[in-house]
């Protein structure tokens, strides 16, 4: 089975002993066109058959890879890889100057219980909490929202990062409408940095602010 690569606008494939380069040069592995603290050649998903691995290429920034099955992270920084990615399904996450930009790679994993060392720390900064709460000390609507995206993962223990809620399902929990819902979400897409959507979007917001802390168990509190 091919390594699957999700970026922007399109979908890729991977096939066995295969390589995709990503960054800002156009085709195959563009995630931006115009950031130019991304390099054209920014990093490389290799695919080794059993497993797949990832090296970064750029010259300005390294990127962070964010397991949507939990809530491990870890820090790919420049020059280092091939590293070999025990997460069947990834977000990897450039934290460029306009924006962040993120791929969404499926992959097989390899049998072993070692896990990457490299990089203890995240290209992405954590969302300052002072901006989660309004001047009454309640929280933000956006924050409600981006909170309720994470509830599932938060509520239960070893499900899937990915398996957010709904935009019904949100209306319903926060009793609110679709222009109230777009308006949030649109705020925490531009709080947590990421450009505008793309297919993976949702997981993408939900993954980060669960990895980096920006979205805790207490704060679920914030959706009663």
């Amino acid at each position: 089975m091919p390594v699957r690569v999700e970026g922007p606008t399109q979908e890729w494939a991977v096939e066995d002993s295969e390589t995709l380069d990503f960054g800002r040069a156009k085709g195959r592995g563009c995630i931006t066109v115009s950031d130019r603290t991304v390099s054209e050649h920014h990093g490389t998903v290799h695919h080794f058959g059993g497993s797949w691995a990832i090296t970064s290429t750029g010259s300005y920034l390294g990127f962070s890879v964010h397991d949507v099955a939990t809530a491990a992270a870890f820090e790919i920084p420049l020059g280092a890889g091939p590293v070999t990615v025990p997460f069947a399904h990834a977000i990897v996450v450039v934290a460029g100057r306009e924006a962040r930009h993120a791929l969404s790679i499926h992959g097989p994993v390899a049998t072993t219980d070692q896990q990457p060392s490299i990089g203890s720390g995240s290209t992405v900064p954590i969302v300052d909490r002072a901006a989660c709460v309004g001047r009454n000390g309640h929280p933000l609507r956006w924050f409600q929202v981006l909170t309720a995206l994470c509830e599932n993962a938060l509520s239960n223990p070893g499900m899937a990062l990915g398996s957010v809620a709904s935009d019904n399902e949100i209306r319903k929990r926060l009793g609110i409408g679709s222009s109230t819902l777009e308006r949030a979400l649109t705020r925490a897409r531009q709080e947590l940095g990421f450009a505008p959507h793309t297919p993976q979007l949702r997981v993408v917001m939900a993954t980060t602010a669960i990895a980096q802390g920006v979205v805790t168990p207490a704060d679920l509190k914030s959706l009663d």
